[in-house]
């Protein structure tokens, strides 16, 4: 299961990793919501935690990216899903660092949160300083670390990228695909 920021294309980013993905057999789904901007996404938050909650099936991992980190972590927060998830990944982060998500919540899933963050995404940090914008800086250090299961990880190839999506460029998808797959 993945979800994409705030664009309506998945061209570029988590439909491009969905598509490999699925060419390898795995069964890959997109959450498609309509385009937003910084506002629409907040008054979006409720209604795309329940409509991504409900397409979750047992097992499912979920690669989320940008602003769609956030409604994973909204989901986590609520905790009223009823399945239990093998991982997710949330992939620059354009959300605060600090949740407050239940022990139950964690109990429900089997491995790992894991913060894939790049200290230069130069898009997190103007979204974090900019007037009315409701992102944090996740995306730039990654998830304070208040429970076992959530595992920050520091890109390795990105000093010196600015890129906001650049995990997603030809040049990364396939490390990043590895990373998720383990093979």
């Amino acid at each position: 299961m993945s979800g994409n920021g705030i664009h309506d294309s998945l061209d570029s980013t988590t439909g491009k990793l969905t598509k490999l993905l699925a060419e390898d057999g795995y069964v890959a789904v997109d959450y498609i919501y309509p385009p937003t901007n910084s506002i629409t996404a907040l008054l979006r938050n409720k209604k795309d935690v329940l409509g991504f909650q409900n397409m979750l099936v047992d097992g499912s991992t979920i690669i989320a990216h940008s602003r769609f980190c956030r409604v994973v972590l909204k989901m986590l927060q609520k905790n009223t899903f009823e399945t239990e998830i093998d991982d997710i990944y949330l992939i620059a982060p354009a959300t605060k660092r600090a949740w407050n998500i239940p022990f139950t919540a964690f109990k429900k899933i089997r491995g790992d949160i894991i913060v894939i963050y790049n200290p230069h995404d130069l898009a997190i940090l103007a979204g974090a300083m900019a007037l009315f914008h409701p992102f944090g800086t996740a995306g730039r250090s990654g998830l304070k670390e208040t429970h076992p299961k959530i595992k920050n990880y520091r890109w390795p190839s990105f000093e010196g990228k600015y890129n906001h999506s650049f995990f997603f460029n030809d040049d990364n998808i396939q490390d990043l695909k590895e990373f998720i797959t383990g093979n």
